[in-house]
């Protein structure tokens, strides 16, 4: 049957430390005043170097449901200061961030260093070979939990619109397709410096977003109304 479009609540342009009021983005439910509540980065603020640029923009969620993320978040911000990257001045920072936490953890180290498999050949546009590097092989479902997370939270920002699990959620790292010509008339469009920005289309039934790390690797992530769920009232 064909999904119907999207019912959005008129909320007002929100600022950058704000969001729309009652729901958590995560999960759907309201914020009960009766639930430990916290004040989430998105994206996380342990992907920006430190200290990290002003005005990030912070969502009020359920700390259970934003605790729930930390340890793909931080597995991504570690995997990211690994992969190659011409722009590897940005990442530094980061990797330093990255140093910092295998020290104190070697089980993590261990864990993390053991997914750099045989070495591959490094090609740029053109043919030029770079040289060799060593393949580094990343936990797919991770990352997509992370980036499906951001732009959840982003669409929230922007929309008002809760996106929940009954949707059609897909997400694609390093895609080679990009969508330029949905990418042109992006409605919504940010980025705080050179660690991170974003670009989002939407429309009643979908949505795309696409998120830019160090100006060097792309994720992008898409909802399909299946319909996609609209914001709620509190207590609805």
């Amino acid at each position: 049957p064909r999904a119907k479009p999207l019912r959005v609540l008129p909320f007002p342009k929100v600022k950058a430390d704000s969001s729309p009021p009652g729901l958590c983005y995560l999960c759907g439910n309201a914020l009960a005043d009766a639930t430990p509540l916290s004040r989430d980065h998105v994206p996380g603020r342990l992907f920006f170097k430190d200290p990290p640029p002003k005005g990030l923009l912070r969502i009020e969620t359920h700390k259970a449901c934003n605790q729930a993320h930390s340890a793909d978040e931080e597995y991504v911000r570690d995997a990211l200061s690994l992969l190659y990257t011409s722009r590897y001045d940005l990442v530094e920072p980061i990797a330093r961030k990255t140093r910092r936490s295998l020290l104190r953890r070697p089980k993590k180290r261990a864990d993390l260093l053991g997914r750099i498999k045989r070495e591959v050949d490094l090609v740029a546009a053109g043919g030029v070979f770079l040289g060799k590097s060593a393949e580094f092989v990343v936990k797919a479902a991770r990352f997509d939990s992370v980036m499906v997370k951001i732009a959840k939270g982003l669409h929230y920002h922007h929309t008002g619109q809760v996106i929940e699990g009954t949707d059609k959620i897909s997400a694609h790292f390093q895609s080679k397709y990009v969508a330029p010509e949905i990418l042109v008339v992006a409605q919504h469009v940010h980025e705080w410096g050179d660690e991170f920005s974003y670009r989002g289309a939407t429309s009643p039934n979908t949505a795309i977003w696409w998120l830019n790390f160090y100006r060097s690797h792309l994720a992008i992530v898409t909802f399909v109304a299946g319909p996609l769920a609209a914001a709620r009232n509190p207590g609805e």
